[in-house]
Parts: C-alpha cells; sequence; structure tokens
C-alpha cells in the first residue's frame, strides 16, 4: 500500500499565535531538525514561523524586543493543505503545481479540515526518495520476471510446435495405410458392391481425418506466424478445375447444382499460393455441400484491378439455411461449431478460423454475407500479381521434371512402419516394378552396395538413424547406384524439413498420407527424369 502523508506526521511542534516569540526560539535551538513552527488555534491552521524567519526577527531585534513579539508577529502564510490520506506521491505532484519554493515550508495535513500535524519538507523529500527507489526496485523485479515469462512463452510454443510436429508424425503414418489401402479394395475387381462402398467410407473416414490434421497443425502455424506461403505463377481456370473435379460427385451424390466459374474479363493468370487458396476454398465449399439441401453451390473466381498489381476475389455461395445472427460473432473463433443439428456439427470447428488465419496470411480476408433469398456468401479477397500468359517452353511451372522413357525395374523401399510397408510394395508391385523392402539405414546400405536399382523410397525417420544420412550416402558412394534418385517418404513436410530434404540431395519428397496413384506418378516421374539427365532441381510435396 503507497505511504500516506499522514504516515510522515511526527512530534507535533504546533503553537498558539499569542504565545511569545522566544518560546519559538526556545524551540528552534533545542532540535535542530524543526524547520518551522505550526501556528495553530483550535485546530485551525493560521500560519507558519519558519526556523529562518525566527533566528533572523532574534538577530535583528535583539533578545529584550524579541522577547516582547508574539508568535503572530512572525507568521507566514499556512503552507499547502493536504487530507491526511493523500498518498505521498500525489502529494509530490501537487507541490509540483505550486510555487517552486512552497515545499519549504512543508506540508499541512489536515483530516475533515481540521489541523492533524505537519510534514516538514525534509520528511517528505526523505520519503519520496525511499519510495522511487522502491519503485525502481520493484520496475527492476517486474522487467525480470517479464523477460522470464517471455521467455517461458517462446519455450512454451517451441514445445508446443514441436509436439504437433511429433503428433502429425504420428497419426500420418497410420493414416496412409488406411487411405492407401481403402484406395486400393475400392478399385479391386474382385470386390461387390458393398465391400466397394465400405472402402469408400473407409476413405473419406480417413480423408476427414487428414483434414482435421492439417486445419489443427495450421491453425498452430498460424498462431506462431509460421504458416508458409509461397507464391507461384497459377492459371485460375485450373484452380477451378480442380474444384470442380473433387466436389462433383458429392454434389450430385446430394441432387446439388455446382458451378465453378472464372469470370472472363479479368487476369488469367496471377502470382499466388494454389495450395493455401484451394485449402480455403475446400473447406468453404466443403461447408456449403454438407449444410445445402437443396438447390446449388456457386463458385466464383474473378480478378479485380490493372496491370500487375490486382486482386483475386472469390465468391462460395450456397442455398442452405445460412447462419443465424445470433451466431456470426463466433462464426471465425477456433472449436466453435454453429447450428443445432449434431450430424452436421462433426468436426473440431477449427475449419473457418482457419481458413481466416490463411487469408491474413496471404495478406487478404474472409468475410461473410447472408445470401438474398436465404443462405450463405464467404468472400476471400486477396492480393495477388498478373502473370504473362505461360509460354509453350515453360514446364517447370507444373511442378513435375519432365518425362523420360524408362522400363520398369527394381526399387528399394526404406520403411520401417508395417501397414505403410504392405501399401507400397502392393501399389508398387501392381504398377510392375520388382520391390526390396528394408527397416534400416544398415540393410539399405547394403542392398544399395549390391544391387542396382532404378530408385530409392527412403522414410525419414528409421530405428537407426535419418533417412536424409542415406541420401548423403547415395549421393557421395561409389557402385551401382550412384546417380538414382532417393525419394523421401515423410509425414513432416514443412518448409525446414524441405530444406533439410534438399541439402541432404532428396530428389523429392512425398508427404504422408499419399494416395496409391500419387506414389506411382510421383517415381515414375523421377525415374523418367533421371534417365532423361534432367531431374527436377525443385523439392515438392505430393
Amino acid at each position: 500500500m503507497p505511504l500516506r502523508i499522514e504516515d510522515l506526521i511526527g512530534e507535533d511542534t504546533a503553537m498558539r499565535p499569542d504565545v511569545s516569540a522566544a518560546a519559538a526560539l526556545q524551540a528552534c535551538l533545542a532540535d535542530a531538525s524543526i524547520t518551522a513552527v505550526p501556528v495553530v488555534f483550535e485546530r485551525t491552521m493560521l500560519g507558519i514561523a519558519t526556523r529562518d524567519d525566527v533566528l533572523s526577527a532574534a538577530l535583528r531585534l535583539g533578545l529584550d524586543r524579541f522577547a516582547k513579539c508574539s508568535l503572530s508577529s512572525l507568521m507566514s502564510p499556512p503552507p499547502l493543505p493536504v487530507a491526511a490520506d493523500t498518498p505521498i506521491g500525489l502529494v509530490a505532484s501537487q507541490l509540483a503545481d505550486q510555487d517552486m519554493n512552497a515545499h519549504a515550508k512543508g506540508i499541512y495535513v489536515t483530516r475533515q479540515g481540521a489541523y492533524v500535524g505537519h510534514v516538514p519538507a525534509s520528511a517528505l523529500l526523505n520519503a519520496l526518495a525511499e519510495e522511487n527507489a522502491h519503485r525502481a526496485r520493484q520496475m527492476h523485479l517486474a522487467a525480470g520476471r517479464l523477460r522470464l515469462s517471455a521467455s517461458r512463452l517462446t519455450d512454451t510454443r517451441s514445445t508446443h510446435a514441436r509436439t504437433l510436429a511429433a503428433l502429425a508424425h504420428e497419426i500420418r503414418t497410420p493414416l496412409t495405410a488406411m487411405l492407401g489401402h481403402a484406395d486400393l479394395l475400392h478399385g479391386h475387381s474382385g470386390l461387390d458392391t458393398e465391400g466397394r462402398d465400405q472402402a469408400r467410407l473407409i476413405a473419406e473416414a480417413s480423408q476427414a481425418l487428414s483434414t482435421l490434421l492439417d486445419h489443427t497443425l495450421a491453425a498452430g502455424q498460424a498462431g506462431q506466424d509460421k504458416l508458409p506461403i509461397k507464391p507461384i505463377p497459377t492459371r485460375l481456370k485450373e484452380v477451378a478445375e480442380q474444384l470442380s473435379q473433387l466436389w462433383s460427385p458429392k454434389a450430385a451424390a446430394k441432387g446439388l447444382r455446382l458451378q465453378v466459374e472464372v469470370a472472363r474479363s479479368g487476369v488469367e493468370r496471377v502470382m499466388l499460393d494454389p495450395v493455401r487458396v484451394g485449402q480455403v476454398l475446400n473447406n468453404l465449399l466443403s461447408n456449403a455441400l454438407k449444410f445445402t439441401d437443396a438447390g446449388e453451390v456457386r463458385v466464383s473466381i474473378a480478378t479485380q484491378g490493372d496491370g500487375a498489381e490486382t486482386n483475386l476475389l472469390c465468391r462460395v455461395e450456397d442455398t442452405g439455411p445460412g447462419i443465424r445472427e445470433q451466431d456470426l460473432g463466433r462464426l471465425f473463433r477456433p472449436f466453435e461449431r454453429l447450428g443445432e443439428d449434431p450430424a452436421r456439427n462433426a468436426g473440431a470447428g477449427l475449419g473457418l478460423h482457419v481458413c481466416q488465419s490463411i487469408a491474413k496470411a496471404l495478406g487478404g480476408s474472409l468475410s461473410y454475407d447472408a445470401r438474398d433469398g436465404g443462405g450463405s456468401v464467404f468472400t476471400l479477397a486477396v492480393p495477388a500479381m498478373a502473370c504473362a500468359p505461360r509460354l509453350a517452353a515453360e514446364t517447370a511451372s507444373t511442378g513435375r521434371p519432365v518425362r523420360g522413357t524408362f522400363e520398369l525395374g527394381r526399387v528399394l523401399v526404406v520403411e520401417d512402419h508395417s501397414a505403410s510397408q504392405a501399401l507400397i510394395h502392393r501399389t508398387l508391385t501392381s504398377a510392375g516394378w520388382t520391390i526390396d523392402l528394408v527397416e534400416t539405414l544398415q540393410q539399405a546400405r547394403r542392398r544399395l552396395a549390391q544391387v542396382p536399382y532404378q530408385a530409392t523410397l527412403c522414410d525419414i525417420h528409421l530405428p537407426d538413424g535419418s533417412g536424409e544420412s542415406l541420401a548423403r550416402h547415395v549421393a557421395s558412394a561409389v557402385g551401382p547406384n550412384q546417380a538414382i534418385p532417393i525419394i523421401a517418404l515423410t509425414a513432416d513436410s514443412g518448409p525446414e524439413r524441405q530444406a533439410r530434404c534438399r541439402a541432404a540431395g532428396f530428389a523429392c519428397l512425398i508427404a504422408k498420407p499419399f494416395r496409391p496413384a500419387d506414389l506411382v506418378t510421383r517415381l515414375a516421374d523421377q525415374i523418367a527424369a533421371s534417365n532423361s539427365g534432367s531431374q527436377s532441381q525443385s523439392l515438392a510435396s505430393a
């Protein structure tokens, strides 16, 4: 609690105005700490006789004449009156507003208007110095605690990020097997209709889990301002075609019309991150189809602005029930699920929060409007730079290496997870490759020293070390496999992991969970590029 002015009141030296001035002189000579004598009558402060005034009058008048004087003749106006419970810091502020010499008389302390004591200037100045020193110490301690808290927060965020990455890896590895085997079962010729439907349901549930995992990781990255953004030249019609191909079957199954269109006027190609933009649009489309029972869902993609600087505007419009006015404030909050139908509210409530975070990371915004006639309209607006039309010579922008020719041969797979082993083996043998499976780096090095392979697929996390060491070994070793592409398999496809894989010498990185068709395509691309001597220089995640 701050020190109050009444706490500084010492021994009361107040005197009546009719006492002899000699009494004040005697008090000042007896106690050198007395700097002034308050003149008080019936608890009312009349004035003050300072020590200097008393001593100078005694020398000037002489003791005989001085002794005949009353104290009131030496009195000057009273000092600043202050209520007893006033903090001394506030008293100092009040003094600063007075005359520069006001503090010399000390402080006249009152309670309910009545005199209760006098505080000398020296006592006030000493108390202020002590309180300022105490506050300085407290501020120093508070600054230390703040630095410690900031350090702990940084450590907590780092631990949180590592935990999320580890959790993602542990979940994505079995998820790869779930999705992949479901795809293989769905395409199996010997499976009846019921079996294919069950395989489809497994795939859909696994894909939902994968989406939830992606949203959770994206929310964590956005919270730490680490959401990676990679702009590349993007043809807007390709974005629209991908959306239409992906969601048309689901719309048809519900009897809905799905329209995905790109405005004819505007820029055809823009520089943006198609993965992040697609992540937002896919989530918005998923929600629109989930909540719309009749009518249509419409996606319109357009650009706005002239010259190189333009804005991309993407609208997702549906004829569903819309969003209640009382729910609008919670629309983009994490872990909020709107509506009353539990069957439609499956999920963690992260989708729209992640979409808004991605929109902000892209430098834009995501907004909601009610649709005329019922329904919802979500608008993604992000800045984008116009690109020149694609030239026939452009191939790197596709993200796939130049194709060559090759005959299917032998591939080494380094993977310790049994379900992933089975998926990769079945996928690649069905495509025509001969597969050798090993589980450790040591086993892989022995095989690579003895058997020629077309390529090596290697998991990053293995029982006896990191797959990066195998990539460096393949790049530097002399033998039958010196020039073959080595492909990373990992559930961690973030920018740091991609940079490390690129530095280690991996030809490309395939992120888990992957689908069988993607695995075959990526492997074929890399083998063909290696045979043609034009292996891709960019490491991209599938």
